[in-house]
């Protein structure tokens, strides 16, 4: 990993784009795990909740055009869908939701191929799949487990890394728990997705990652390290006669 702790610095700063459903757009609520990543990636990218509840991957495609090409150099994108295409066909108002698991794979390489054509044909993406339900009524498990296998399956085709939240978070003890509502993230859900998040994104691209300074536990000061340039000087490089 680079050091940049005093030193060069940049005057731009780029963004990490977080493109999902509800579970997104909810992520920037206090102790969400779109907030600790925004903390994460302090003084070194703007992270961008760009989270639509209730969409599914159909309705995705429909809003992002332009999305990307307004902004100034995108990182990162993390897309999280799978969640609402999931819901049970003819079960209720939410059926309207419903994206059958073969056009669920299709519209998230559309998915892909809208970022890059506005992005960059190089930018960076992670797949995360849906996480696992406790719900026994328009969602049920074994058929989100269907998403989420074919989340994994799409990234592979793509050659893109992928999350298997709903593998991972099952293996876990009393992961009902990660739950407010059966579908939401709890506060502690929220804390085991962000880290196994940020295992995910050192993994796969590992010039994105921050080593905490080893003083302050912090990632947007001098002792943090990353190859991801700071934005603008950090304080200590100033000196008393530049007042």
């Amino acid at each position: 990993m680079a050091d940049t702790g005093p030193g060069p610095c940049k005057v731009d700063i780029g963004e990490v784009v977080l493109f999902g459903d509800s579970i997104t757009q909810q992520s920037f609520s206090v102790g969400g795990w779109g907030a600790r990543l925004a903390d994460y990636f302090q003084r070194r990218a703007d992270v961008m909740n760009r989270g639509f509840s209730g969409y599914n991957t159909a309705w995705a495609l429909r809003v992002m055009d332009g999305m990307f090409k307004k902004m100034s150099k995108v990182e990162l994108v993390i897309v999280f869908f799978g969640a609402n295409d999931g819901v049970k066909d003819g079960m209720g108002p939410t059926s309207r939701q419903f994206v059958p698991v073969e056009k669920y794979g299709e519209n998230l390489e559309k998915i892909v191929q809208e970022i890059r054509s506005q992005a960059g044909s190089e930018t960076r993406i992670l797949l995360l799949t849906p996480p696992p339900t406790t719900r026994t009524d328009e969602r049920i498990n074994d058929n989100t487990k269907r998403y989420a296998v074919q989340a994994g399956k799409t990234a592979a085709k793509l050659g893109l890394p992928s999350l298997d939240l709903h593998t991972n978070m099952t293996a876990l003890p009393d992961w009902e728990g990660f739950f407010r509502d059966g579908l939401h993230l709890s506060p502690k859900g929220n804390e085991v997705v962000y880290d196994l998040l940020i295992s995910a994104v050192e993994a796969a691209y590992p010039d994105l990652a921050v080593a905490r300074c080893p003083h302050t536990g912090s990632t947007g000061n001098a002792g943090a390290r990353s190859s991801l340039t700071h934005y603008q000087p950090f304080h200590g490089e100033f000196s008393r006669e530049e007042l």
